[in-house]
């Protein structure tokens, strides 16, 4: 159903990722000063990954099926392109949220893998896993990263080793100083 729809606006794929790369950033940015509703909105955007990969589609005979990419799947196309957005939105949000551009790619990539496994061996929800998918999938995740870490450089927050490196050091104390109690002065 989903996949009929965008067939027939097929303008909407290429309308979303001009959207993404033209709003995405400086929504991270954004975000980025506000940690809270960042973390809802990230959790919010993961809501349509569950709902599009998990939601029964048509009755099957059982059994396991997977279809096997052997080569990289056309992101011109309309399905791998809505598969790429499908992620990179909400890893872009989370990136905002907790300014780890790797992990939330890596996380998602790795959901990704997990969500083409469950429709692999679940029959009951008549779906089949593909690895052109996952493929899409993981790179959405690394576009939403990478436009997250962008936008967080470009608003001075940085990711949390990033900010660390570049923090002033304080004075530095002896082993001794830590351990031993203020003196007293009187």
């Amino acid at each position: 159903m989903t996949t009929s729809w965008l067939i027939a606006h097929s303008w909407t794929t290429t309308a979303g990722l001009v959207a993404l790369l033209v709003l995405g950033p400086p929504l991270a940015a954004w975000l980025a000063g506000r940690p809270r509703t960042a973390r809802r909105l990230a959790l919010l955007a993961a809501v349509p990954v569950v709902v599009l990969t998990l939601a029964p589609a048509w009755p099957t005979d059982g059994g396991v099926r997977c279809a096997v990419a052997t080569g990289w799947p056309d992101l011109g196309a309309v399905e791998p392109l809505a598969n790429v957005l499908l992620f990179a939105v909400p890893v872009l949000v989370a990136t905002a949220a907790w300014r780890r551009p790797v992990v939330a790619a890596v996380g998602a990539s790795v959901l990704s893998a997990a969500i083409e496994l469950v429709q692999a061996v679940v029959p009951l929800l008549g779906r089949a896993c593909d690895t052109g998918d996952w493929v899409a999938n993981s790179t959405g995740a690394v576009l939403g990263a990478v436009l997250g870490w962008l936008a967080l450089t470009a608003a001075g927050r940085g990711t949390g080793r990033a900010r660390r490196a570049s923090a002033p050091a304080g004075p530095r104390r002896s082993a001794t100083a830590r351990s031993s109690p203020p003196a007293r002065r009187g």
